[in-house]
């Protein structure tokens, strides 16, 4: 009994001693672990310090370059001395670091057998003894590692904080926000806005085409803001249109749409054959020119989809209303130059038929420029339109220059050099509807032939003075009665028809007397001479174009405000020949003939000699 309470005593010890092994073991064990792992991070937030220390010397290194590029080299001692403090600051922080954030470890291996003799010593002193030391080193542990912790904390914070940054910023780039469609509970598409659902219901409501009695689908949508995963995952007009269609009920098939500025006209199974038809009207305006444009005038367009079988109609109604005419009134605004022939061949109709769609008559009294002609009253239901660069010609009209001779009378005139018209090339974009012109650019202009000016030598040496041999007195007063000219004596009415509208002395300056007419209508010499002034352009003191005849012994006759002039100084004339055409140039309002006769420089009073017409 005593042998068995000696041995139960040895064995206390030696269970104690392997007990306070084992716990030393533990606790070797736990603390390389926790020191393997001080080390590892330690050595993360050295490389981390290390690198952007690095970057600081070499981000001031890259300004210090900088800054002695740019500015003056007067600084470039104080900078260097300055960056060369910041160098050895940053330098000293960064050896600084690693030593500063592991000493705590440090000190913690320093003293770590010390620690595991003072728990040794506790534990063989009680357990109650050995738990408070345990206690005591896990709150000093704990109050130095918090420390530690929110020290290492500072370095790795921004980095994690950068990293949720640019996380998040590339996250909400690639989100795209969209409204959801719910209609009778079911998703039917992801939108942009709700235009997009108004055009599509307004698309389903043109296919579908309900009976007598027939209520419309009222569709009210539910939206809900939802992430899609990018544009492409929305719903466009065209498929939410056939979407909102399956939905509606109706017998629908699958058909091509013609759409006409943006209104449905009518569906079509055959849509292949319903394109070619459009391909070959527009095919029908080509000339295979280079860069030209064939287009129609209205915005046409075919939309492959469902369609109502309500809205399917023919192909034969569609092809034979595309190839069909509808009543448009076209119109021609007159330009400078223009004829009733030009115009009728400009617009493509036939001159009696311009005639005819305008009232019927003579064209020539609309020739003014800016007045408005009908061309057409009706139109192809689709007008194409064709835009081609071009190049033609035009002809630079000369300018007539009038120059003094003593060598010739006063009125005499004499050609001395005959003008020339000049040429140019102009390249631009023309336009036709349907093959008739309707507007042009000119884009380049090159003078090809520079025009030569006509030159007239206008007489300066004074007449003699002659006696008239009429019924008349001196040629100082008014004559009357007939008088002797070279040509036949008597002058005829210079106008075919007209009536006389305002007579010689009518009003301040009117020097002779005005024969109204239409414009156009031909003006005759009252007799036969020479004609020594004819102008086609300018003010001319009020006269616009007119045209001076020289009769012989002192007598001439001038016929102003022409529309248009047929002869040239030095042409000789007879009695009734054409010379001009009425017209409203220079000071005139309304169309007619202003008649001079004029007796060895004094202008008198044409009704003396030919009446008035009455």
């Amino acid at each position: 009994m005593a042998r068995s309470q000696n041995e139960e005593a040895q064995q206390i010890p030696a269970e104690k001693q392997e007990n306070e092994t084992a716990s030393h073991t533990v606790l070797s064990e736990v603390m390389g672990k926790t020191m393997q792992f001080a080390t590892t991070i330690s050595n993360k937030i050295y490389d981390l310090s290390l690198y952007t220390g690095i970057k600081l010397v070499r981000t001031v290194k890259q300004l210090k370059k900088l800054y002695l590029y740019r500015f003056a080299k007067c600084k470039a001692e104080a900078y260097a001395h300055f960056t060369a403090a910041a160098e050895k600051r940053a330098a000293q922080k960064v050896d600084k670091a690693p030593n500063r954030e592991l000493h705590p470890l440090e000190l913690f291996a320093q003293k770590r057998d010390k620690i595991a003799t003072t728990l040794r010593s506790a534990k063989a002193e009680g357990s109650d003894v050995f738990a408070r030391q345990i206690l005591a080193y896990l709150c000093a542990g704990t109050k130095k590692g918090v420390s530690y912790c929110c020290r290492a904390l500072n370095y790795v914070a921004p980095v994690v904080a950068i990293g949720i940054l640019v996380y998040t910023v590339h996250s909400q780039m690639n989100v795209q926000y969209a409204l959801q469609v719910e209609f009778d509970g079911t998703t039917v598409g992801y939108i942009q806005s709700e235009s997009v659902f108004d055009d599509a219901q307004s698309m389903m409501n043109d296919r579908v085409i309900y009976q007598d009695g027939e209520e419309k689908l009222d569709i009210t949508p539910v939206y809900t803001i939802a992430t899609v995963s990018g544009k492409d995952a929305l719903t466009d007009v065209d498929t939410l249109c056939n979407t909102l269609i399956q939905s509606s009920g109706s017998e629908i098939t699958q058909a091509s749409g013609l759409y006409i500025d943006g209104s449905f006209v009518g569906a079509v199974t055959e849509g292949t054959d319903l394109q070619n038809a459009l391909d070959e009207k527009l095919s029908a305006y080509r000339t295979g020119a280079e860069n030209e444009e064939v287009s129609f005038v209205r915005d046409v367009e075919i939309k492959n989809g469902l369609y109502s079988v309500a809205s399917v109609v023919p192909y034969e109604e569609i092809n034979t209303l595309i190839n069909s005419n509808v009543s448009e009134e076209r119109t021609y605004v007159v330009q400078e130059g223009d004829a009733p022939s030009s115009i009728a061949d400009k617009v493509g109709v036939p001159l009696k038929e311009l005639q005819v769609i305008n009232g019927g008559g003579d064209l020539q009294d609309k020739m003014y420029p800016g007045e408005t002609l009908k061309v057409a009253s009706s139109v192809p239901y689709l007008s194409v339109q064709v835009a081609r660069v071009e190049s033609w010609t035009e002809e630079i009209a000369y300018q007539t220059v009038e120059e003094e001779s003593s060598s010739y009378y006063e009125g005499e005139t004499e050609v001395e050099t005959e003008g020339q018209n000049g040429q140019r090339l102009i390249t631009g974009k023309v336009t036709y509807v349907n093959g008739q012109e309707t507007g042009r650019t000119r884009d380049s202009v090159t003078t090809t032939k520079e025009p030569v000016n006509k030159v007239i030598l206008v007489g300066t040496k004074e007449k003699p003075v002659y006696t008239s041999r009429g019924s008349g007195s001196s040629a100082s007063t008014t004559y009357t009665g007939a008088i002797t000219t070279t040509g036949s004596g008597r002058f005829i009415w210079p106008v075919a028809g007209g009536y006389y509208s305002c007579g010689y002395g009518e009003y301040y300056g009117h020097t002779g007397m005005d024969i109204a007419a239409g414009a156009g209508t031909a003006v005759y010499a009252a007799d036969s001479g020479t004609v020594v002034t004819a102008t086609n352009y300018g003010w001319n003191y009020g006269y616009g174009n007119y045209v001076v005849i020289d009769h012989g012994n002192g007598v001439q006759t001038l016929y102003a405000h022409n529309s248009a002039v047929y002869v040239y100084p030095g042409q000789k004339v007879s009695q009734g020949q054409q010379i001009a055409a009425v017209g409203q140039t220079g000071n005139a309002y309304g169309n007619h003939c202003h008649f001079e006769i004029i007796l060895n420089g004094y202008k008198v009073n044409p009704v003396s000699y030919i009446g008035t017409g009455r």
